[in-house]
């Protein structure tokens, strides 16, 4: 895509590097865990080549979302394996025998997280950039990679997103924390960026 040399693409990537890195601050002291996080993945892509970022279309995935709205329009998605969302949420619950269904109780449990992680995470891009950005409820949803896709590009209009994703691991879980803006918010955060350089 024209207007988005190199050089903003790694800012974006390094501002979205300090969301995670606040997020899994909160999220080691949920679950008394350190969190490893890898190095942000940052790409361009069709709404379409989306879902394959989430998960494939045969791997059953829990996905924690919120809806962003204000300065930016877009998601911020944690999309974990089925099996690492149960280990999360009897992490989270301390309890000591291992789920085999995600009842209401974990699934409460999981939203605290996706609550806790977004505001973090949200907070740390946006007083960086000094944007006013704030999220919906959170939302959880049980579903192939694809069918989540489709949920979580609901905010995302356009043929193009920005898709920023982070994996991380804490102990047996690996997820992902998956940012996804329509174009005119990667704009609005291009311009952000350029005002901190002036």
């Amino acid at each position: 895509m024209p207007g988005f040399q190199k050089k903003f693409l790694d800012a974006i990537r390094e501002i979205g590097n300090m969301g995670a890195g606040q997020a899994s601050g909160s999220l080691s002291k949920l679950t008394s865990q350190k969190v490893v996080l890898h190095t942000p993945h940052i790409a361009l892509k069709k709404i379409v080549n989306v879902p394959k970022v989430i998960g494939g279309s045969q791997e059953m995935i829990v996905g924690i979302y919120n809806s962003l709205k204000g300065d930016l329009s877009g998601t911020l998605l944690i999309a974990l394996p089925a099996k690492s969302a149960l280990t999360l949420a009897d992490k989270i619950q301390k309890k000591k025998t291992k789920s085999t269904t995600l009842t209401k109780q974990a699934q409460d449990k999981l939203k605290q997280i996706g609550e806790i992680v977004t505001q973090n995470y949200v907070a740390s891009i946006t007083q960086f950039l000094e944007l006013n950005v704030s999220g919906t409820e959170e939302r959880i949803i049980s579903a192939f990679g694809e069918s989540i896709a489709d949920l979580a590009l609901l905010g995302v209009k356009g043929k193009f997103a920005l898709v920023l994703r982070t994996e991380f691991e804490i102990g047996s879980v690996k997820g992902k924390l998956i940012l996804l803006l329509a174009m005119d918010s990667a704009s609005t955060i291009k311009q952000a960026i350029q005002k901190k350089l002036e």
